[in-house]
């Protein structure tokens, strides 16, 4: 009723024929009449406090109820006035009512409100498999030299290793004999290649330890430059959580699983290497069974390789977020706690620790998928090498 009352108002104001502007037309409609003007206010009053009738205090009420001042946009639709509408609009520029401008500030801001008009960028995430530049980086933090030495390092210790065991061998077969060397020189010999070994191992955990550490540490300060020397525009565009991601959890698999991770690989490598040589050197016919075994233990690895990289990858990515709401939960508490949205944080904080917790499940899962594989290709190698074996001896399997 009461917009219906002012309505009229405005309606009578802009058909009335003197040259007047819009809102001095209003207030002359209105003052033209005294008590239509107090039961029009009294109703908006009204209608902004969400009470049935204006008693000068207010009720509790919802969002929707405290929308009263829709009622004024009414009124600006039914004026129909260019100046009026600019001087209640938001979007005002001051400017005299131009249809042109208007229309190209409603376009301006409906561009703002897709993709391009968001102002915190998507984190990037790398795709397909590890590229040359990144195994460059590495060796080159590292030092091209060190990186050869520490190399050469876990090619002795396995060759150490098997020179350990084809002596114990030889001193086992010259027992037979009765014209050998006395025990305390074969005794002596096997405990200096233990000892070179022992040498050669704590060298090279030394120098990988001293490698990992060199790495980490220029890896550290590229990283740390490129971010102080960012413009501003970055850091508007990047969230906190991102960065601290970057400086805490990335860094931190630098430090620790990575090395771990190169010292089990070249350790595994070699170790295979050596063992290969050693099969194909006293059981030549076990190298049909290891082409078989090959292309099944590659096809495996590569599946298991570009699975387990994406999860690593989805892993780092789901963590940027999580530091970041948890930043401006911390920051912002108070202000968390004044509108009783403690339950919708927490909502939220659950559902970006799903995104963390879900890739690393799903590596523990594919992590038990390749082990039960290697079992199986670990379990037939050793079976082939057994019949192999029994056959080329010319043995029984009962007196193997």
């Amino acid at each position: 009723m009461a917009t219906e009352e002012v309505t009229k108002a405005v309606a009578a104001a802009a058909d009335d024929p003197r040259p007047q502007d819009g809102p001095d037309r209003l207030n002359t409609s209105l003052s033209a009449d005294p008590d239509r003007l107090n039961r029009s206010l009294s109703a908006l009053s009204a209608a902004s406090t969400g009470s049935g009738s204006y008693s000068g205090r207010s009720r509790g009420s919802t969002f929707d109820d405290e929308r009263g001042p829709r009622v004024w946009q009414e009124i600006v639709v039914g004026m129909g006035s260019a100046e009026l509408g600019h001087s209640f609009s938001v979007r005002s520029r001051g400017s005299s009512g131009d249809n042109e401008q208007g229309s190209g500030v409603k376009q301006e801001d409906e561009k703002l409100e897709g993709d391009a008009g968001r102002l915190v960028e998507d984190e990037d995430r790398e795709t397909g498999a590890v590229s040359v530049d990144v195994w460059k980086l590495y060796a080159t933090s590292i030092g091209v030299g060190l990186a050869c030495v520490v190399l050469l390092l876990f090619l002795l210790v396995n060759a150490a290793q098997v020179f350990s065991n084809w002596f114990l061998q030889y001193w086992s077969a010259q027992v037979a004999i009765p014209s050998h060397w006395p025990s305390t020189y074969y005794l002596a010999v096997y405990s200096s290649i233990l000892a070179v070994s022992s040498l050669v191992v704590y060298g090279r955990a030394l120098l990988h330890v001293y490698a990992s550490l060199k790495l980490s540490r220029h890896i550290h300060e590229r990283a740390l430059w490129a971010v102080l020397r960012s413009p501003m525009a970055y850091f508007d565009t990047t969230i906190k959580g991102r960065i601290t991601n970057r400086f805490t959890s990335d860094l931190q698999k630098v430090d620790l699983p990575l090395r771990a991770t190169m010292s089990y690989l070249l350790d595994t490598a070699c170790a295979g290497l050596a063992s290969l040589i050693a099969v194909v050197m006293f059981s030549p016919y076990v190298s049909v069974m290891l082409v078989f075994l090959a292309v099944f233990c590659f096809s495996t690895m590569n599946h298991y390789r570009c699975s387990n990289r994406e999860l690593q990858r989805l892993d780092s990515q789901g963590a940027s977020p999580l530091y970041g709401h948890f930043g401006e939960t911390l920051s912002g508490v108070s202000t968390i706690r004044g509108f009783s949205v403690q339950r919708m944080m927490a909502q939220r904080n659950l559902q970006l620790l799903e995104g963390t917790v879900g890739p690393a499940f799903y590596q523990c899962v594919l992590g038990a998928w390749l082990e039960q594989r290697l079992q199986l290709v670990a379990s037939l190698l050793t079976g082939a090498v057994a019949v192999v074996a029994v056959i080329a001896h010319g043995a029984e399997p009962q007196n193997a």
